[in-house]
């Protein structure tokens, strides 16, 4: 693979335009172009500033790719280095996702919560209960609150008000397991396109 070569894969594997390449190298687009096209060589000066900006060796931006493949092809590193990053991320937002969720299904199991509940009673009911109250005593609807303790996840969010932490719970789950499809789909995509 020639130099021109390189810088243009280079470029296109950061989704980089000629003119965004030669204003960062401090060049015009059409030296860029023409590096690109082997029409020209870059300078000492200019290569030392194309491996800055693409994190690459002088000697691998000037040397050619060996035959027997010994030399990694620095494109696919990156690329290789960009999913890697992505997978990581995908699977630390899994594992944050589900401590919290779980912390707070294994919280909620042993944590009592109060469940507070409310009944109407009527001035009928309360006679029935005590007949010796007068009639005038109470009136004709009355509610009574009182809380009780039980265990379960949705008492335990009511109680505590967690239900934000066990929607952000989720979504990193959700969030995580479809980076990792997109990824390893991507990943089969590029590679059907290779064959």
């Amino acid at each position: 693979m020639t130099t021109g070569q390189k810088i243009y894969e280079l470029r296109k594997s950061k989704n980089w335009s000629q003119e965004y390449v030669a204003d960062k190298i401090g060049v015009s687009r059409q030296a860029v172009s023409r590096w690109e096209l082997d029409e020209s060589v870059p300078d000492i000066e200019n290569l030392s500033a194309i491996s800055s900006l693409f994190s690459i060796s002088i000697d691998n931006l000037i040397n050619p790719q060996s035959e027997n493949g010994k030399n990694s092809s620095f494109v696919n590193d990156d690329v290789q280095k960009t999913i890697k990053k992505k997978m990581k991320m995908s699977i630390i937002c899994i594992i944050i996702g589900a401590f919290i969720v779980g912390s707070i299904c294994i919280l909620s199991s042993v944590i009592p919560s109060k469940l507070e509940v409310e009944q109407v009673v009527n001035r009928e009911d309360i006679i029935l209960l005590d007949p010796n109250a007068s009639n005038n005593e109470f009136p004709e609807t009355e509610t009574v609150t009182w809380h009780m303790e039980t265990r379960g996840l949705v008492p335990f969010l009511n109680t505590y008000y967690l239900h934000w932490l066990f929607i952000a719970g989720g979504i990193l789950i959700i969030y995580g397991i479809i980076s990792v499809l997109l990824v390893k789909l991507k990943n089969k995509w590029e590679e059907q396109i290779k064959c």
